[in-house]
C-alpha cells in the first residue's frame, strides 16, 4: 500500500526538542500515541490487503494504555477499538482529553484521514510511528 501524505511537513527536531522537556508522568500520556500510530499503519495495511483477522499488537496495547490513563484521570476514553480507530484517530490529537495540555507538542492534525471512507495514515501518524518508544527516556537517570 502506498501511504499518501495529507498534511504539511512537520519539523521533527522542534517536536522532539519539546518532548525532552516533559516530565516523566507526561511521557506516559505520549506513549499510547506512539503505540497507536505504529499499530494504525499496520492496521491500514491489513485492511487494504484484506488480511485483517485481529488488531495489531501495538494498536491493542496503545488502546489499553490510553483507556487506563483516561480512567485514572477520570476522563472519558475510547469505548472500544472501533471507537478509537474511527472516532479518536480521525480527530486532531490536541482534542484528545489527556493531550490538550500538550499544545506545543501535538498539532491539530489527526492520525487517520477518512477521505471517501478510505483509511489513510496521515503524516502525523507516520511521524509518531517512526519515533522511538517514549518510555525509553524515563530510564535515563
Amino acid at each position: 500500500m502506498q501511504i499518501t501524505m495529507t498534511e504539511t511537513s512537520l519539523d521533527n527536531d522542534s517536536v522532539l526538542d519539546r518532548a525532552f522537556i516533559l516530565e516523566e508522568h507526561q511521557l506516559s500520556c505520549i506513549r499510547p500515541v506512539y503505540l497507536i500510530a505504529k499499530g494504525l499503519i499496520e492496521y491500514v495495511d491489513r485492511v487494504h490487503a484484506g488480511t485483517l483477522y485481529n488488531y495489531p499488537l501495538e494498536l491493542r496495547i496503545g488502546f489499553e494504555e490510553l483507556y487506563l490513563i483516561c480512567a485514572n484521570a477520570k476522563k472519558k476514553g475510547p469505548s472500544d477499538m472501533l471507537d478509537l480507530v474511527l472516532n479518536w484517530c480521525s480527530r486532531p490529537l490536541i482534542q484528545w482529553p489527556l493531550l490538550s495540555s500538550f499544545d506545543q507538542l501535538f498539532t491539530d492534525h489527526a492520525l487517520l484521514s477518512l477521505d471517501h471512507e478510505e483509511l489513510t495514515p496521515t503524516e502525523t501518524c507516520i511521524f509518531w510511528a517512526e519515533q522511538e518508544d517514549p518510555l525509553q527516556y524515563m530510564l535515563i537517570p
